[in-house]
Formats: structure tokens, sequence, C-alpha cells
């Protein structure tokens, strides 16, 4: 089996060698590496020089953004599978011998989907296998690009990237390549490492906006209006969250002087709470260097979330500080927490601390 991959790259000289020689230092022998470059002027094609000998294609031009250049790359491809690998990105050593496991150990599989390890602020943080259920394609984005990886002859049935969506082409072409019968296979295999600081990871609003557009236009057998009024009302929330995570992720950084003087970095910390809130409260934790224990949830339906055990309330340590991630529910978590014990002076609440964040209350009212 031959794997084709493909880098699209512009003005990458910070991280692009790391992500060239996690490809060519691969020990499967059968891999064709394209690089599509969109005609950088840093030392961007300096750097693919040192590698020519091991390039099978590099093509240097201006393009109309990464999706019309990863329409190049599969134009070029001429393996059996082909994946992108972003320039700020690298591959764990070794995948590319299991991918070929499962491909041949099971013909009719169309696209492998594995786990990206997470990478913040330089820390790498392993992302929890969770087994995605492809009905929700057309309400969720379920699948990063970086950590999937697609037989090319569905991209002759399903066609290539829609240009038209500069933030969300790929999960409308997940949904396309569903409504076409694709075969989904989720494999529990840490494959890549995925900086989070891609054009997508602070345009969250602008990405659900134009994935609701393509999962209106792309409902396939399911059109209806039943079909049509739940993807509005689905995507509608996500939007607003994601309007508010990007309000949030504006302004996070800018407040950590604050925070470190106001949380005591001695203590250990968890969260009650691992949904939206919780997941911005551990990423403003994690820029703190405080230490958190666990995510608490009443009842606990994973055993982690973001490499973070998730735990009962009845293990709680007494001695611990809480954080109450959760909108909904923080008089009874708080009255919950006193009846187990909890010092009233370490229980804490993160809607306080977003405050402090948002400078603005119309992005306090969505909640997870």
């Amino acid at each position: 089996m031959k794997f084709s991959v493909v880098t699209v790259v512009y003005n990458g000289e910070k991280t692009l060698e790391q992500t060239i020689k996690s490809v060519v230092n691969q020990t499967y022998p059968n891999i064709e590496y394209i690089i599509i470059d969109g005609g950088s002027t840093d030392k961007t094609l300096e750097i693919i020089k040192k590698y020519k000998e091991k390039i099978a294609c590099v093509i240097s031009e201006k393009d109309e953004g990464i999706y019309d250049a990863m329409n190049k790359g599969i134009r070029m491809a001429t393996g059996d599978v082909i994946s992108f690998l972003n320039s700020d990105d690298w591959y764990e050593q070794g995948i590319f011998e299991k991918l070929a496991y499962y491909f041949e150990s099971d013909s009719t599989v169309d696209i492998i989907s594995a786990c990206p390890i997470n990478v913040y602020e330089d820390k790498i943080i392993p992302e929890t296998y969770w087994k995605k259920d492809v009905e929700e394609v057309h309400f969720k984005i379920l699948y990063a690009h970086p950590a999937t990886f697609h037989k090319k002859s569905l991209f002759d049935t399903v066609g290539l990237y829609n240009t038209k969506y500069k933030l969300a082409a790929d999960p409308d072409w997940y949904l396309r390549a569903h409504n076409a019968g694709a075969k989904y296979l989720d494999v529990q295999e840490w494959t890549t490492y995925f900086r989070k600081n891609g054009a997508s990871s602070y345009q969250l609003q602008k990405v659900y906006e134009e994935f609701k557009d393509s999962a209106l236009n792309n409902m396939g057998e399911h059109e209806s209006i039943d079909m049509h009024n739940k993807i509005e009302k689905c995507l509608n929330l996500e939007i607003e969250r994601a309007k508010c995570q990007d309000h949030f992720l504006k302004n996070w950084k800018n407040k950590l002087p604050v925070f470190k003087d106001k949380l005591d970095r001695t203590k250990k910390y968890y969260i009650w709470g691992c949904g939206l809130h919780g997941e911005r409260c551990l990423q403003l934790f994690r820029a703190l260097d405080l230490d958190v224990v666990a995510f608490v949830e009443s009842n606990p339906h994973i055993e982690q979330k973001e490499n973070i055990r998730v735990i009962g309330p009845w293990e709680l340590d007494a001695e611990c500080i809480v954080v109450i991630a959760s909108l909904r529910y923080e008089e009874e978590i708080r009255k919950k927490l006193c009846e187990l014990g909890a010092k009233k002076e370490l229980i804490l609440s993160f809607v306080e601390i977003e405050k402090l964040i948002m400078d603005d209350e119309k992005y306090e009212t969505i909640n997870t």
C-alpha cells in the first residue's frame, strides 16, 4: 500500500522542518511526500531544498487558500491513501505500518479517523479517545483532518474540497463523503501532533457558520423540514458558543497577570464540569501552571478528558480547591460540596473568573 502525504505551507520556516522530518524519517517504505507552498517569502524553500531527495513533488506558487492548495496535492498524489499534514504539525513515528494494517484488514474501509495529540503553547496533551457516531456528521465537526487518512479513490467519487469554504471545507467534505456511502473506521491510535494555533482555532464562529451552510445544503437522503430545523437549532447554538469561545481566546492571555495574583499556585485544583466552560477553565489553569487533579461530574461517563481524569464527587480531596464550571447547576453543586465537607473558602466559581476575562455581559449567557 502506498501513502501520499501532502503538506501545505506558507512562510512556515519556524516549524516546517519538524513537519518534514516526521515524514521523511518514517520507517514505512512506501510514502510519497508532496509539499505545496503558497509562494513563501521567508526561508521555507531553503528548508524544503535540504530534503529534496526525499520529497516526490514540490509546487511553489500563489494559491487561493489552504483548500485550493490541498486540492493541488490531491491532483498530484499517486498513492492509495492520502493524508494532509499541516506545516506546524508532525507525525508520531511508526504510524504508517499500523494504518496499512487497518486498511489491508478491511478493504471496504474508505476513511480512517485516528486520534490527534493536541499541542497547546508547546504543551503536549493527548486527546482522549472517543468513538464517533458518523450519523452525527450533519450536526458536529467530528474529524480533524491531520489525523484522518483517506483512500484516494474516494476523492474521485466525492470530489475535491469546496474552496467556497475558507475554514470548513474539510467538515464539508466529510459530510459529502458520508452521503456518498463512505465507510469510516475509528482507531485508537495517536498519530498526529496537532498545534492548536491554526487558522480555524481562533475563528470558531466562522467555522461553524460555514459548516451550518454546508450541513443545510448536504442533507442527502435525510432531507426534510424536520432535518432542516434540527440542523438550524443545533448549529445556531454551536455558533453562539463559538462566538463566546472566540472572545475568550482573544482576551484570556492579556488577563494572566491578574490571575497569577488571585489564584493560589501552591494548591491543587478540581474542575467541576468538563463541558465548554470546564475546557476553558483547564486551558487557563494550564497556562498558569496550576495543578489540575481531575474534572468532577455527578455521574462520570468517561474516564478522561484532555488527558485529565474524570471522577465522581465522592472522590474529592477536601483540601483541594474546587472550581465550579457548570453554569446551570452552580448553586446545587455548591450545596453538594458543602454536604461533602468542602470548605466554603475552597469553592470558586468559574463564572466569576470568566467575567474578568470577557469584560462583556453578553458573553456570559451561553450554557453548556
